[in-house]
């Protein structure tokens, strides 16, 4: 992550706090791997 913010140029708008900019990244971040993950294990108990 570079320190002026993920997306250069503003492309998509940021709560104005970095911190909470990073949490909500994680946050987003790791409900993807949850969903591919649960996904997955109902693809694969069919």
């Amino acid at each position: 992550m570079r320190p002026g913010g993920s997306y250069p140029g503003g492309v998509i708008p940021g709560t104005g706090s970095s911190t909470l900019d990073l949490v909500l990244e994680i946050g987003i971040a790791l409900a993807l791997l949850v969903l591919l993950i649960l996904l997955y294990r109902n693809y694969r108990g069919r």
